[in-house]
């Protein structure tokens, strides 16, 4: 019977060094990588390594993409809708954590973001608007119900099909879309309706509609 003596003198010291040159391989291959990506030359004198400022580090490139990816803005809303989505991705215990998740994350509030403003804009009376800019103008101490009522009442005047509605009928789309509140006596413009004209002037929508 051959011993374990045995069995390892039948293979010859080339298939040692060949194994071993292929655990080497295997454990070293990403800096080889980068090594053998900075070689420039190779003559008579040896091997001339690349360390000019040309070579640039992968990890600094990666980096740079991800801020560039990144960089769509910040308004308040954007950070509140990420944060929606990264909780509803932590609630079916889903990794987030990662740059690719993250940037595509952004992208994806984003892209609510402006889906929700152009199905708001398909809906909003002119006037809705205009009373969204008055607001704009006086925030953080809001207008008074009072304010609120009389402009309403010229806008059912100037407008005939909303002439038998209530100031609470017509409030009640800016309430559902969340872009007007109530603090104490007083109306206010939320993040959203700042967020929502800043979108109307920066994409030339028209303000002079109907209603």
């Amino acid at each position: 019977m051959k011993t374990a003596l045995d069995v390892l003198q039948m293979f010859s010291w080339p298939f040692f060094a060949f194994a071993g040159f292929v655990v080497f391989i295997c454990v070293f291959r990403s800096p080889l990588r980068l090594m053998l990506g900075r070689i420039s030359a190779i003559g008579k004198n040896g091997v001339r390594m690349e360390m000019v400022a040309q070579v640039q580090d992968e990890e600094a490139i990666r980096k740079k993409n991800i801020d560039d990816l990144m960089n769509i803005g910040n308004p308040p809303l954007l950070k509140e809708t990420e944060d929606l989505i990264l909780k509803d991705l932590g609630n079916r215990k889903m990794d987030a954590d990662n740059a690719t998740v993250k940037v595509l994350v952004r992208h994806l509030a984003a892209t609510r973001l402006l889906l929700d403003f152009e199905q708001i804009y398909n809906t909003i009376f002119g006037s809705q608007i205009r009373l969204l800019k008055r607001l704009n103008e006086v925030t953080g101490s809001g207008r008074a119900r009072e304010y609120v009522q009389e402009y309403f009442e010229m806008v059912k005047i100037a407008f005939d099909p909303i002439s038998n509605w209530t100031i609470d009928t017509y409030l009640n789309f800016l309430f559902s879309s969340k872009l007007l509140t109530v603090e104490g006596e007083n109306y206010h413009i939320t993040v959203k309706g700042v967020d929502f004209l800043v979108w109307l002037a920066r994409t030339g929508k028209q303000e002079d509609r109907a209603g």
